[in-house]
């Protein structure tokens, strides 16, 4: 990793030329808009010292963010590993170092969903008027597959669950087992706060009353 500051002067507002190289620079977000704006050739960079480089947590932020761009963007892993992406980034952060393909889709990705997990499940507590959606279809691999999702009016829907159910019946056993074990997972498995429960098939739905 490395600095970037414009030359000659410290892109970095409220900041000395006699400060440049701490710790708190790397850290701290660049506000001037104006910054925004230029060309990347105003800049140059600026090798860290050891104690900045040792900022793990600063580095995993960055991969984070970029785990992130990869998912919302829909961008599929292995264009990590493209080699014009690279070029790219050795342009404007020689010094950076991307993940890789695994890193994103093992690593990254899994603390990821343990961390939207948690978020989902402190944004369920307080909630007393849960209704549960079941449903299921086949997808492109012809895996039948069940979602479970919570929802309450004037809050956005919580997905609970994704349970593959090959080779077994859409029957209310096993609707129930699934919605038991998705509400677990999730925190809510005693059911208080639920209200109602609802499905797309009305005789699986009675039988699941």
């Amino acid at each position: 990793m490395s600095k970037t500051q414009a030359a000659p002067t410290p892109v970095h507002q409220g900041t000395s030329e006699s400060s440049s190289t701490t710790a708190s620079d790397t850290i701290v977000p660049i506000r001037n808009v104006k910054c925004k704006t230029e060309s990347l050739l105003g800049y140059v960079d600026y090798p860290l010292s050891d104690e900045q480089t040792s900022l793990v947590y600063f580095c995993k932020l960055i991969a984070e963010d970029c785990l992130r761009w990869f998912i919302h963007a829909n961008i599929p892993f292995f264009a990590a590993n493209d080699d014009f992406f690279h070029r790219f980034l050795d342009v404007i952060r020689p010094s950076y170092k991307a993940p890789s393909q695994y890193v994103l889709s093992h690593n990254l990705l899994d603390s990821e969903a343990v961390h939207v997990q948690q978020e989902e499940i402190d944004r369920l507590k307080p909630r007393k008027k849960i209704t549960l959606l079941l449903d299921g279809w086949e997808d492109h691999l012809k895996r039948s597959l069940y979602g479970s999702v919570a929802v309450e009016i004037n809050h956005h829907p919580v997905v609970l669950a994704l349970e593959d159910m090959t080779g077994l019946r859409g029957t209310a056993e096993n609707l129930v087992a699934i919605s038991q074990k998705a509400m677990d997972g999730m925190e809510i498995g005693d059911g208080k706060n639920v209200i109602a429960i609802t499905t797309d098939n009305p005789t699986v739905m009675q039988a699941y009353h």
